[in-house]
């Protein structure tokens, strides 16, 4: 998911690029954070070159 500054989250498209997925929604223009698998029973729909799953990550912090 791909987060609004008013943290309104949306869905994104991601795309590999060298090391790095870059990530992008059509609905947000400005975008505060992503987070993937980011919930208690997530579905893993991302993986790495040598075939293992993507662990859960944000770009953010914590909430305060």
């Amino acid at each position: 998911r791909i987060f609004e500054r008013n943290n309104c989250a949306r869905s994104l498209r991601g795309v590999p690029k060298n090391s790095s997925v870059v990530v992008s929604s059509a609905k947000v223009s400005d975008p505060a954070a992503v987070r993937y698998a980011w919930t208690q029973f997530m579905v893993c729909n991302f993986y790495g070159a040598n075939g293992l799953p993507a662990l859960p990550f944000r770009t953010d912090g914590p909430a305060k």
